[in-house]
């Protein structure tokens, strides 16, 4: 019973997410693929960790500060960190979280790093509608 056990969950396969599926279908038949399904694809193959860590990136892109894929991870959140100092401490809490899991053999806390993620992302959102708010504010200063 145990080799048989053995065997198959030896043959068993892991099942490929369908965005990846879809893309290796397309470059099979030597066809590029469309640009939303190589997004698609790609978000597909990340780990939770690095789609976490994304709301920096996002954060950065919606402050309009730069987001190089070049910059470190530390350079990313530092940089976030001057445009949303009121945010200093989950950026700092998701960084050591995202830094734990890709350079530790132990996984980090993804529950920790998700409620960090979703208070970056909520001081992100404020700070862009307070910069709306104040571009709205001068327009109308500057048309009356």
């Amino acid at each position: 019973l145990g080799i048989l056990a053995w065997r198959y969950y030896r043959r068993r396969v892991i099942p490929v997410p369908l965005p990846i599926r879809l893309k290796a279908t397309f470059e099979r038949f030597s066809l590029t693929p469309p640009r939303w399904l190589e997004r698609w694809a790609y978000l597909a193959g990340l780990t939770p960790m690095e789609r976490t860590f994304g709301v920096v990136y996002q954060s950065l892109r919606r402050l309009g500060g730069s987001s190089s894929p070049s910059r470190t991870p530390a350079e990313a959140a530092a940089t976030l960190i001057g445009l949303l100092p009121g945010a200093a401490a989950a950026i700092q809490a998701l960084l050591s979280e995202y830094e734990h899991t890709i350079y530790s053999l132990q996984p980090g806390s993804i529950f920790s790093a998700r409620r960090a993620g979703k208070s970056i992302r909520k001081e992100a959102n404020r700070a862009v509608l307070r910069n709306l708010l104040t571009s709205v504010k001068r327009a109308v200063v500057i048309e009356q």
